[in-house]
């Protein structure tokens, strides 16, 4: 992890008063010295994760379209830039360190070269370039924050050359498209922001650069006394919502909830600040406000039905979906419109064709039974290194998985239904558990034990066929049909490229081979009933920059014509989780649906997992078994 990040000077305090651009200079004497320069840092997406294979550069702020130096970040997402800066350390300009990425936005840092210790990594974030309303969309921030300085600018009393200034950088930030050299005329034009509006437009501006660090030093206050305005405490929990950090964007948001009752854009803000914290019921509360104002409320349904779902009331969540989705949207992301479309059909069976033969049947066939494959691109090629290789890497990441997970809990809602004919739920219940993960071996594999307790800590489950229902569980082990010792025994087949929620991904068709391999599924009729092995095939799609599984679906390999056993459809979604006590990040389910068929009965779980944590297990817990071990990760939960 990040070990200490530089201390990023900012242009306007090196420079005060001067161009960023130098126009009509004199002829400049030639450097009398030279000095060596090494920046060494990484590269983060802004949700999690770091970024291999993105360009670094650096630029000097006088030219920043001439670059310094250029090298692209390791496969862990590191880079090291070696520039040689004329004039020495001391004489040398303000840098530009930028970072960019196909389907990312481009970020930078402000960095001062006498200043950078060669060991202590800068730190880059990218944001998706996808408009999805995950992330706070900075024009509507831009509006709101355009107003209310104009009147802090007649508020303040200001010497005129620098109302004048402020003023003209108002009326530059209002242009669009924005440029990173529009950016840096507006910060030029601000110099070294002294007063409490250019203060505010500078941090705002170096958000839209992507200098998330140099926007905090703008923000934080210059003295302890310093009062926090209520515009500054906004922009502060914008920031910390894109790069994700809920600790820290819901104190400064809630204090301008306070000091700005009722403001709809603080309470759109505070609402996705309380989403990435998963906190579900704050969520839906906070949001009210935002559904009054037309230019929010679309977000905030959106933002309304991701909680909802999370909590496993769907009814509340379709509701939202109905109301987003009843007039014709514009302009609306396709992950965002596909999203709420889903959940108006998650009140009905959405896979209701069981796959064939994932390995022989046609694309199109495929399609008909698997709605996720509806963008697939089967003419797309595999990656360098061809099928064979992408196999390998998955069989890498998998493998690594299993070997260094370490015990994992987290909250479950499910939400359980028995389906009438038409795929509508009959009867349903929801119902939330502690659920674990615990790192064991199965059969001299790498495997992970998965059950789960109740709010007291006590074992339990979540209720069995013997009660209408069925109780399913399992998940996070589905990975090991990638596993490479598990490969011989299975069949592939590549079926193309597809873009899942804005991710390239490789899309994978498997099965196992029954004359090479064990059975990986199970089916119990009933509370202590003698348990039916079957075996596995399906789909996975795999992104294609880390060759992670981001969702698998499984159905039987052959059905189960003894029990009447005719389908069983498990569909799963992934995501890295980095944990601060852990040096790696775990791939784990964020959701569940299983589907199944059986004699007349037609049931379906949908597993929600959230808030994620780590835990230990001590001796005097592992003897008191799987009771024990519930309530050790309760424990742990509150440490």
């Amino acid at each position: 992890m990040l070990r200490a990040l530089v201390a990023a000077t900012l242009l306007f305090g090196l420079m005060p008063g001067r161009a960023l651009c130098q126009e009509a200079a004199a002829p400049a004497a030639a450097p009398t010295e030279t000095a060596l320069v090494s920046i060494q840092g990484e590269v983060d997406a802004a949700d999690g994760g770091r970024l291999p294979g993105v360009n670094v550069w650096a630029a000097t702020l006088a030219a920043p379209a001439r670059h310094l130096a250029e090298t692209k970040t390791t496969a862990t997402g590191e880079f090291t830039l070696s520039i040689s800066l004329p004039g020495g350390l001391q004489g040398g300009e303000t840098l530009l360190v930028a970072a960019d990425l196909p389907a990312y936005v481009e970020a930078c840092e402000l960095v001062a070269p006498a200043e950078i210790p060669s060991s202590s990594p800068l730190r880059l974030w990218l944001r998706a370039a996808d408009d999805n309303y995950d992330n706070p969309d900075l024009d509507l921030v831009d509006a709101w924050l355009y107003r209310r300085l104009k009147r802090l600018v007649k508020a303040q009393r200001l010497p005129e050359d620098t109302r004048r200034s402020v003023n003209m950088a108002l009326r530059l930030s209002r242009k669009r498209p924005s440029t990173r050299d529009s950016l840096l005329e507006v910060l030029r034009l601000l110099g070294p922001a002294e007063n409490p509006p250019a203060r505010l437009l500078q941090a705002q501006t170096l958000m839209r650069l992507g200098a998330w660090r140099a926007a905090g030093k703008s923000l934080a206050p210059r003295e302890p006394q310093d009062k926090a305005l209520p515009e500054g405490l906004l922009l502060e929990g914008v920031r910390h919502n894109i790069l994700h950090e809920p600790a820290q964007a819901i104190p400064s948001l809630e204090r301008a909830s306070q000091d700005l009752p009722g403001d709809v854009l603080v309470s759109l803000e505070l609402g996705r600040a309380y989403l990435i914290a998963e906190n579900w019921t704050a969520v839906v509360r906070s949001l009210e406000p935002a559904l009054r104002k037309r230019a929010l409320v679309l977000q905030a349904r959106y933002l309304r039905a991701r909680a909802l779902v999370s909590m496993g009331d769907l009814e509340g969540a379709s509701y939202e979906a109905k109301m987003f989705l009843k007039p014709r949207r514009k302009n609306v992301p396709l992950s965002v419109h596909s999203f709420m479309a889903e959940v108006l059909g998650r009140l009905e069976e959405r896979s209701i064709h069981p796959i064939d033969s994932a390995l022989t049947q046609s694309v199109g066939e495929l399609q008909k039974a698997v709605p996720d494959l509806a963008g697939l691109n089967p003419s797309g090629a595999p990656p360098p290194g061809g099928f064979p290789e992408l196999l390998r890497q998955v069989g890498v990441r998998v493998e690594e998985f299993m070997k260094e997970f370490a015990n994992t809990a987290a909250l479950e809602v499910i939400r359980q239904a028995r389906l009438d004919r038409t795929g509508k739920p009959a009867a349903s219940r929801a119902q939330e558990f502690y659920y674990i993960f615990m790192n064991k071996e199965w059969k001299g594999l790498p495997w992970i034990e998965e059950f789960r307790g109740t709010g007291e800590g006590a074992l339990t489950t979540q209720g069995g066929t013997e009660t209408g229902y069925m109780a399913t569980s399992g998940f996070a082990s589905s990975l090991v049909v990638f596993h490479p010792e598990l490969q011989p025994g299975m069949g592939f087949r590549f079926l193309g490229r597809q873009s899942l929620g804005g991710r390239p991904t490789y899309v994978i068709a498997f099965a196992q081979r029954p004359d090479k391999s064990r059975p990986l599924g199970s089916f119990r009729m009933g509370k202590g009933a003698k348990p039916y092995a079957f075996f596995l095939q399906g789909i996975a799609w795999i992104s294609a920059d880390q060759h992670q599984v981001l969702r698998m679906r499984t159905d039987l390999l052959h059905p189960l014509t003894d029990i009447q056993l005719t389908r069983e459809t498990t569909e799963i979604d992934y995501q890295q989780y980095h944990f601060a006590a852990a040096p790696q990040a775990f791939c784990l389910p964020t959701r569940v649906t299983v589907s199944l068929e059986w004699g007349k009965r037609r049931l379906r779980n949908e597993h929600l997992f959230s808030r994620f944590w780590l835990f230990k297990v001590d001796t005097e817990h592992q003897r008191l078994g799987e009771a024990g071990i519930v309530e050790r990760a309760k424990a742990a939960q509150t440490n």
